[in-house]
């Protein structure tokens, strides 16, 4: 623990104002520590190893302020307080509390003279440990003084009532010093039914339970030393018939007196009291256990109104201890919102004797908080022993509290019920008929709360079969949370989709559904909405697919008749002239060579209709290939940047999708652009992957509408894998292409389970 030590330019350690004000000082996770430390029954205080106070509750300081005048707090010399109190216990308690200071915990009971009086406390004290270290002591003590001082008082008195029935002795015997009968009183016949000759010369312990022999020798043995001395003795004697008795007396040590010359023995018989003292020992200590341990308050006050008596549990459950309140009227501690019911019943008790009366009062603890009771309480004014109105009382705070609390809970839980949002019903379990329902869930299916509540759950279903909406509603008894989507009606006939949970509750003491009802109305229409744009687009790339496909085998049919179907036109007219001419060699090289040509031709059609993305090669190698194809076969400059860390966790078809979006931007700049060079990056962020086509050509204006069919099958490729492209372009300005691709999880909204909406 923590303390604030202040200090004067001394480095002694001076007095704050207030324990109060030392505790603010303490963080908020102690508060609740020394709060238990405050009120704990008994002083409490611990030390460093300078002998300094830590803490002390406010028990010690108000025992301290009391005996010395002196302001306690941590930070003060405990000795030098200690030597203020009772300057006799200084040296003894530095001893005492090295020894603690070694790891040994020790308990004591410690007498101190205050204020010229005894106390007696019961003190324990345990080293407090910081790992293997010890950094100071924790003690607690018990003022026990008034323990004490009554056992003290009640020793007094039992000894006083025990001399005056051993000098009322029956029995009177003297022995020598061997322990020999020498004489007898004619009352050892009577009592024990031993005759003279029998005792006389006999040796007494002869006649003494073989139990207490040895107890006996030593009191007689005790007797021999201390001559004239009176000696107690209470012992079980052995009777002829074998029965037990009990005797009790006085033994002294007369030898020295010639008169006597002998021990005298001075007896009575005390069986029968000996055993009713022990049964009411046994009923005392019974009763005074079950009301010491007992939690409830017992009190009995005269007919004055003032308190004669006080349970123990007083001073656990109020903090008041006797001296608080006995002798004081019976309202010095209860709460003044209950003075009047109290006024009230001490009427009621005085005015019908033997009446016991129920009570509920609000008493006040000593530290000023309120302590909720409930007892019984009757006037026993008329009754002998007891002579007092009895109240027993039993502390009822903490169920006051709990039932508030439960009364709170049930507001919250009430609200949150009535001003949800969702609509909430609640319906039996058999018959379905709503038993309750919160505004929203009436607003929302469009009655009255009047007509709403004489509907039942399939009135508001479109299924048919009431059997299987029970069933539906019963998944609700297995505690699985699963949500059933349900097509409902409201009172105006309009249709709308609801996901329902249901479990199974206890209201009222019945069994019934609560249902939970949340509209995906909207929701469903929106899947709908996103489905035939999804037709659409399917629609719009199988166009694009098809016009690409025509477009293509124009241009193939194109080039073979323009280019390579008039270069093999000449090599078969060269061919045919070879036939009729002198040298038809010159003329079979010239068709050979000009063959040659067509199949170059055809080769490098073949491979800019085949030219592709390779799963083996990659995405990377493809993409360096194809831009240095370009490279080569033109004027232009070709910028290459791939910036994937690890492009085999990629999906084929989106690197295939990447690469065939980036070979038809390249040939768009390469047909349209007139650009002197060209940027191609492919970078990958997080999740994100972005694709980038730059060129410095002639641009053009993004207000002007396109027929060419190569940016919609870009737009349509980015879109399988949820690219977003933009164009940024302007005549004279180039063109700036960016498709950015995003997890799928980011863009499309979850719609499962829709499919099973009824």
């Amino acid at each position: 623990m923590r303390t604030a030590l202040i200090k004067t330019g001394q480095g002694q350690p001076r007095h704050t104002s207030r324990a109060s004000k030392e505790q603010q000082l303490i963080p908020d996770q102690e508060a609740n520590l020394l709060a238990l430390v405050e009120h704990i029954d008994g002083l409490v205080w611990s030390v460093d190893r300078n002998m300094q106070y830590i803490i002390l509750n406010s028990a010690l300081r108000k025992k301290i302020k009391d005996l010395i005048g002196v302001d306690a707090s941590p930070g003060d010399k405990m000795l030098d307080l200690l030597a203020l109190l009772d300057p006799t216990k200084k040296g003894e308690w530095e001893k005492i509390y090295e020894h603690a200071l070694k790891g040994k915990s020790q308990r004591l009971l410690q007498k101190f003279i205050l204020k010229d009086k005894p106390a007696f406390f019961d003190i324990s004290i345990n080293p407090i440990r910081n790992g293997n270290e010890i950094t100071g002591l924790s003690c607690f003590a018990l003022d026990v003084t008034e323990k004490i001082t009554y056992d003290a008082r009640l020793k007094a008195s039992e000894a006083h009532f025990r001399t005056l029935i051993e000098n009322s002795t029956d029995i009177i015997a003297v022995l020598n010093k061997e322990g020999e009968v020498i004489y007898g009183s004619p009352s050892i016949e009577n009592q024990f039914g031993v005759s003279p000759q029998q005792y006389l010369n006999a040796n007494v312990f002869h006649f003494i339970a073989e139990e207490d022999r040895a107890h006996a020798m030593e009191k007689f043995q005790e007797a021999l030393k201390r001559p004239g001395k009176p000696l107690p003795v209470q012992t079980r004697t052995l009777r002829p018939d074998g029965s037990i008795g009990y005797v009790e007396g006085l033994v002294t040590n007369l030898l020295a007196k010639p008169e006597i010359q002998g021990i005298v023995c001075n007896f009575r018989d005390v069986t029968e009291r000996v055993m009713a003292e022990e049964a009411q020992k046994q009923v005392d200590l019974k009763f005074r256990a079950l009301i010491e341990n007992s939690a409830d308050l017992i009190m009995m006050a005269n007919a004055m109104g003032q308190f004669t008596y006080g349970s123990p549990s007083v001073k656990k459950l109020l903090g008041w201890s006797g001296k608080d309140y006995l002798n004081k009227n019976v309202f010095c501690f209860i709460h003044p919102d209950s003075i009047p019911d109290a006024t009230q019943l001490l009427g009621g008790l005085m005015q019908q004797p033997g009446k016991s009366f129920t009570i509920y009062l609000t008493l006040l603890h000593r530290n000023g908080k309120s302590v909720q009771v409930e007892g019984i309480a009757t006037n026993f004014l008329h009754v002998p022993g007891i002579n007092a109105l009895v109240a027993n009382f039993r502390d009822i705070t903490e169920r006051k509290k709990a039932q508030k609390r439960i009364h709170e809970s049930e507001n919250l839980y009430r609200d949150l019920f009535n001003k949800s949002p969702l609509p909430i019903c609640v319906c039996d379990a058999i018959s379905l008929k709503f038993l309750e329902a919160n505004d929203a869930a009436v607003k929302h299916y469009g009655y009255s709360r009047k007509e709403f509540m004489n509907l039942s759950a399939p009135d508001l279903c479109m299924t048919d079969g009431l059997e299987e909406l029970r069933a539906l509603l019963h998944s609700g008894r297995k505690s699985t949370n699963q949500r059933l989507l349900r097509k409902q009606a409201r009172k105006n006939g309009e249709i709308v989709y609801a996901e329902v949970i249901s479990h199974m509750i206890i209201y009222k003491g019945r069994e019934s559904f609560m249902i939970l009802a949340n509209d995906i109305t909207e929701k469903v229409k929106l899947r709908h909405e996103l489905m035939e744009e999804k037709i659409y687009r399917q629609k719009e790339i199988m166009k694009a697919s098809i016009d690409a496909q025509e477009k293509e085998r124009e241009e193939i049919g194109r080039e073979m008749h323009d280019n390579v179907t008039q270069i093999l036109t000449t090599a078969r007219l060269c061919l045919s002239l070879a036939a009729d001419d002198k040298e038809p060699k010159i003329l079979i090289n010239r068709s050979s060579d000009i063959i040659a040509a067509a199949i170059e031709e055809i080769r490098k059609l073949s491979k800019d209709l085949t030219q592709s993305y390779h799963r083996d090669v990659g995405l990377q190698l493809s993409l360096e290939d194809l831009t240095d194809s370009i490279r080569i076969a033109s004027q232009l400059q070709v910028d290459f940047q791939f910036a994937i860390d690890d492009e085999y966790q990629l999906d084929d078809k989106l690197k295939m999708t990447i690469f065939r979006i980036a070979q038809e931007q390249l040939n768009n700049v390469l047909k349209h652009a007139k650009a002197s060079s060209v940027s191609v990056s492919v970078v990958q962020e997080g999740d994100t992957i972005t694709l980038t086509v730059e060129d410095d050509g002639k641009g053009f204006s993004m207000q002007e509408k396109r027929n060419g069919i190569g940016l919609l099958n870009i737009i349509n490729r980015a879109d399988l894998f949820n690219g977003r492209v933009k164009i940024d372009s302007a005549p004279g300005t180039g063109c700036r292409m960016t498709i950015t691709f995003k997890p799928m999880s980011q863009l499309r909204p979850d719609f499962s389970g829709l499919s099973h909406v009824q």
